[in-house]
């Protein structure tokens, strides 16, 4: 079987946790979901990975740009090969930071520092040595291309039924029978490229759902039942350049789990 990796580089990737998500998702006594609903995809790591599980996946995000290169690689992959072929400066990079079509969002996040999408990956004395680190294929740009390139691919070997949506997620519509997972802005944390995220706002919202939600974050009212927990190592500033944290799940309702003893 052929080891994808596909997901667009994105703030608050969960690559790491999707065996954990999926093998909590299957103890939950709950009936198989009709689809699943990812409503804040942004880089796409848990929806393609459910997707590539059989499931019928819609993905929505708030950003327009992200969502416009998702529909690219998946209509028109060959203009990845085009946008391979450019290497950024950081002036020409700053002129796609607020853009919203799929270069803007290529731009943006294979070349940023970190995976927030708002600042050049080096300073602008080392900008020629990194662009032509880019070219000898020895740059951090090109392992994220290499994401891009298993989105092709997963398309190519997998057929995945997957939809896009833009927009905000309490306009979704859901399906009956849907299963929906929300990783939004965590409490407390730094913002997205987006404008400020009210929780209030998402907590009504979760409250007022037919359907199952749950939800990734590292604390949530007590209203909200937890359902799992996974430690997480979070690349952060440190002795070893790493964090521990715990990742919780939650849900908008009290979910029964299947037991085998």
């Amino acid at each position: 079987m052929i080891q994808l990796e596909p997901w667009i580089p994105y703030m608050g990737n969960k690559a790491s946790l999707l065996g954990n998500i999926e093998a909590t998702i299957k103890q939950l006594a709950i009936p198989n979901p009709t689809c699943i609903v990812d409503a804040f995809c942004g880089g796409g790591s848990f929806g393609y990975y459910m997707a590539t599980r059989g499931y019928k996946v819609i993905m929505n995000d708030l950003d327009p740009g992200v969502i416009n290169l998702h529909k690219t690689l998946q209509m028109h992959p060959e203009r990845l090969e085009l946008f391979k072929k450019v290497a950024p400066t950081k002036e020409e990079f700053k002129a796609c930071v607020n853009g919203n079509s799929d270069y803007d969002a290529y731009v943006k996040y294979i070349w940023s520092f970190g995976t927030k999408g708002d600042t050049y990956l080096t300073s602008l004395e080392n900008e020629s040595n990194k662009i032509e680190e880019y070219w000898r294929g020895e740059a951090e740009p090109n392992s994220r291309v290499k994401h891009l390139e298993d989105i092709v691919l997963m398309y190519a070997h997998c057929k995945p039924d997957i939809t896009f949506v833009n927009g905000s997620y309490d306009e979704l519509e859901i399906p009956e029978g849907a299963l929906v997972y929300a990783d939004p802005p965590y409490i407390n944390t730094g913002e997205y490229l987006m404008d400020s995220f009210d929780h209030g706002k998402f907590y009504q919202w979760l409250k007022e759902q037919k359907e199952i939600v749950l939800v990734s974050e590292y604390t949530m009212p007590d209203e909200f039942p937890l359902i799992d927990a996974y430690n997480k190592n979070c690349v952060m500033a440190g002795a070893d350049g790493r964090k521990a944290t715990i990742e919780k799940l939650f849900a908008n309702r009290e979910l029964p789990l299947l037991r085998l003893f």
